[in-house]
């Protein structure tokens, strides 16, 4: 029993001799070295951090104990996070201006929806009329124009009918409209969207034809089958929109597949005294004006310049269609 309890002895002179075995016992060393530990524990809680180590710093966060390269870090961090939700809503933006062309168009008993897809055509001038025999026209103003001729299913869409005869395809452009039918559909279809759709003027339409050119066709003074869809090639056979090349504004089949009507009257020498800016046709007319040729005419009718004209309210053809604008 006497080697089991010993006595501690310290030497205060500044020495303990902690692991001399012949001063105590293995138990009053296992005591002594909790004892340790828990003045270590103690000066840790007391002195210590007193952030939690998993815990991110956050600039709210920052005491006066903390660095300045660690505040610093935190600002940049936060400067980039803020650039990086601006830039996001910019191209958030961007997104939204790029759409902003198109209306979504939604029948009220069906869930089928489709896109009025246009282009904008810039404000300029041009020759308005056939090489030689033409006039400058200035258009003032920048304005929307259809990126495709109006097609069956968009008319399906709107109207709850197809008129067209000769062929049905939802791709295919719809026919056998009068012109008074096509000023059905745009009020409709400015009921159903944001509005401002409309036929184009005559002097919209060459402008927006031409796309800069001074020749027969937007592409030059020859055409050929793999340009157009022409009666000298076509066969008799209307083919979808969007089948060939589009001209310089990025607007396809502006010569041939089927004619498009216009807003204007047609006025036989309105050529030559129409306004130089914005000419919106003659008061009365004739007939109401179309353009660019089709599958049952020759190339010639297919020309920019070459002009035609139907009464508004009773003329029907496989031959007829036509091609939106909008103002700006």
């Amino acid at each position: 029993m006497s080697n089991i309890k010993k006595t501690l002895k310290f030497k205060w002179n500044g020495n303990v001799d902690l692991f001399d075995k012949t001063t105590y016992g293995p138990s009053e060393a296992v005591f002594l070295l909790w004892l340790t530990l828990a003045f270590i524990l103690f000066f840790y809680i007391l002195f210590g951090p007193s952030r939690d180590l998993g815990e991110k710093p956050s600039i709210d966060k920052i005491g006066l104990g903390d660095s300045n390269v660690q505040r610093d870090s935190i600002l940049r961090l936060k400067q980039e996070e803020d650039k990086a939700l601006q830039l996001e809503v910019f191209r958030l933006h961007q997104k939204k201006e790029e759409r902003a062309r198109l209306d979504k168009i939604v029948v009220e008993d069906s869930s089928r929806e489709i896109d009025m897809d246009l282009v904008i055509i810039p404000a300029g001038k041009f020759v308005m009329g056939s090489l030689g025999k033409g006039h400058e026209v200035k258009i003032t103003k920048s304005f929307y124009m259809g990126k495709y001729e109006v097609t069956q299913e968009q008319w399906i869409t709107v109207m709850r009918n197809n008129p067209s005869t000769k062929s049905k395809s939802a791709s295919l452009p719809v026919t056998d409209v009068s012109w008074t039918d096509c000023q059905e559909f745009i009020y409709k279809l400015n009921d159903k969207t944001k509005g401002g759709y409309r036929l184009p003027t005559e002097a919209e339409w060459e402008y927006a034809c031409r796309a800069g050119t001074t020749t027969a066709y937007s592409f030059g003074n020859e055409i050929t089958p793999q340009d157009a869809n022409y009666g000298d090639v076509a066969v008799g056979k209307i083919k979808a929109v969007g089948s060939y090349k589009p001209n310089a504004f990025g607007l396809y089949d502006m010569h041939g597949n089927v004619w498009e009507w216009c807003q204007d009257w047609f006025g036989a020498g309105y050529y030559a005294n129409s306004p130089l800016e914005d000419p919106q046709g003659p008061d009365t007319g004739e007939g109401r004006v179309f353009r660019g040729g089709s599958i049952g005419d020759s190339a010639s009718f297919a020309f920019s310049s070459n002009r035609n004209y139907n009464p508004p309210n009773i003329q029907r053809s496989y031959l007829l269609g036509f091609r939106l604008a909008r103002t700006k």
